[in-house]
């Protein structure tokens, strides 16, 4: 495993950043490079009369600034940042030891007006057709310039890029094309009313969370189990009491006394606390507890 602020590197799949972007390789001899930029979008909210984004590129990113936030052994990401129109983006790509799949996780502070956020996927030797994922299946797709949905995953030849939260996804020449947000006024059919209420809603104003998998080599079913995983995290959770948490968190003052924390603590938790009370107690297992203490527990 190698890294560093411009690149990383396992023994399948090598990451190059710089301020112009993200190139991906991998060891069959396939790359592909990153971009995003923002396309005129003045289209109404429903889009109804159209089955494709076809009108002018008017803004790419800046420069990236990259910056090594994990450096292995086992895994390593790299975190960029950079604006793009009047809005923020900010990027992690992470990459695992013995991994053949690339994570990604991109947050948008979004504040456009009338314009789409793309991001495209350009690379060599990328095949006709491409097989899109569907709730409980799949579907083969020519090469073409409608928009379709993206469900769960679309699978170029080997490669495949797995996401839950991106828009619809569109061919490009060497590569394919994803719709992350829209910018249009919120639930507008095109014109101005008569009567004007004082207010503009754009739709998808404000901060965006977008993740996936750009897997270099799978097959349908194993796109499935990788999309399986990032939609089924683990819920993590720490155990209270009652429908709030108490006002001083996990670490109450020494004074405070409750009969949560006494059960806490014949679990084996909140032991850490210091206390010269009738809290401490419960740390002798074999002492007589007073009634009060008994008549809570």
């Amino acid at each position: 495993m190698e890294s560093s602020r411009g690149h990383l590197q396992n023994s399948r799949i090598l990451i190059l950043v710089s301020p112009a972007g993200v190139d991906f390789f991998d060891a069959r001899h396939q790359s592909f490079d990153l971009g995003f930029y923002l396309r005129k979008d003045s289209s109404d909210t429903w889009t109804f009369t159209q089955n494709r984004f076809d009108e002018a590129i008017f803004a790419g990113v800046g420069e990236w600034i990259w910056h090594l936030e994990e450096s292995g052994p086992l895994r390593a990401r790299l975190r960029g940042e950079c604006q793009i129109g009047r809005s923020h983006l900010r990027l992690w790509v992470s990459l695992g030891r013995e991994s053949e799949n690339i994570e990604w996780r991109l947050e948008v502070g979004w504040n456009e007006r009338y314009a789409l956020l793309q991001m495209s996927m350009n690379g060599q030797n990328w095949v006709e057709s491409r097989r899109d994922g569907l709730a409980g299946g799949s579907i083969e797709r020519a090469r073409d310039e409608f928009e379709h949905p993206m469900q769960k995953w679309t699978q170029f030849g080997k490669m495949a890029l797995v996401s839950p939260d991106i828009y619809s996804v569109s061919a490009l020449e060497n590569g394919a094309q994803f719709t992350l947000l829209r910018a249009p006024r919120m639930a507008w059919g095109g014109g101005d009313p008569e009567i004007f209420g004082g207010r503009e809603t754009f739709t998808d104003q404000g901060f965006h969370v977008f993740e996936g998998v750009f897997a270099t080599s799978s097959t349908p079913a194993q796109n499935e189990e990788i999309y399986r995983n990032i939609v089924r995290k683990p819920i993590v959770f720490d155990r209270y009491e009652g429908l709030d948490r108490p006002p001083w968190g996990n670490a109450p003052r020494a004074e405070l006394w409750t009969g949560a924390e006494q059960r806490a603590r014949l679990d084996g938790q909140m032991m850490h606390l210091e206390d010269n009370g009738a809290r401490d107690i419960l740390a002798a297992p074999d002492a007589e507890l007073p009634a009060e203490i008994e008549e809570v527990l």
